[in-house]
């Protein structure tokens, strides 16, 4: 491993993933902003790989899941996340 990557590459690898995945985020967060109702409440991530959205009450996110994977976009429900589960108090 360490012939693979020499002296600092690990480091400078490790930061082109982090710019890529920033500038990821950052057009999503654009796409969102145009695309999504205005009172979709959007999480702006500070640091990791997921925006989280809360979706306007008219909106199931089962039927937004449904429709957009007809254009190859996939999400993950909080509902259906581990996260819910560690959040109840």
């Amino acid at each position: 491993m360490r012939g693979l990557w020499g002296p600092g590459k690990l480091d400078n690898h490790i930061q082109e993933l982090i710019a890529c995945y920033k500038h990821k985020c950052n057009l999503l967060l654009e796409a969102i902003a145009q695309e999504f109702p205005s009172d979709m409440v959007v999480l702006r991530p500070d640091g990791g790989f997921f925006v989280w959205c809360k979706l306007p009450s008219d909106i199931s996110s089962k039927s937004l899941l449904m429709a957009a994977s007809e254009h190859g976009v996939s999400f993950f429900s909080a509902r259906d996340s581990l996260l819910r589960q560690w959040t109840r108090g």
